[in-house]
């Protein structure tokens, strides 16, 4: 990881060791200037039927006290390259509608909760596999239950 990253990676780890369960929090570009229908999906239940978009995000999920559900765009909502593919798989993300217990059309880790640590390094890590910029100006919006 660049050093770049840093504090995009500790200021999501601080955020994810604070979600509750089922609390929310996505990282993402924000959305193309006059383009408001560049949103996310997955997780969050947004889109499901929306094209694909521009827009990089990894989104979490606290299940309950044990486990974070983390969630990176997904085809259905960004063109992403065979390279791309194969190396967020490489990092440990299942794809889309390929983790049983947790189904989505975007790739997806299950962490332990304790592990904010690692699941923001993940996070991290898939950003910049999508081509994000650690300088990007990334919105964050957390979402309480």
């Amino acid at each position: 990881m660049d050093d770049a990253w840093i504090p995009v990676r500790a200021g999501l780890e601080d955020e994810l060791a604070r979600l509750g369960a089922g609390d929310a929090l996505v990282v993402s570009e924000p959305d193309p200037p006059g383009d408001s229908s560049a949103r996310k999906g997955g997780l969050l239940g947004r889109l499901r039927s929306r094209p694909a978009t521009s827009v990089r995000y990894v989104q979490f999920r606290r299940l309950d006290d044990v486990r974070i559900a983390a969630e990176c765009v997904g085809h259905a909502y960004r063109e992403i390259t065979a390279e791309q593919d194969a190396r967020l798989i490489q990092l440990g993300w299942s794809p889309p509608q390929g983790l049983y217990e947790y189904q989505s059309d975007n790739f997806v880790r299950l962490f332990p909760a304790a592990d904010a640590a690692r699941a923001a390094q993940v996070g991290v890590e898939a950003l910049g596999v999508l081509g994000g910029d650690a300088a990007t100006a990334w919105t964050w919006e957390r979402i309480s239950d």
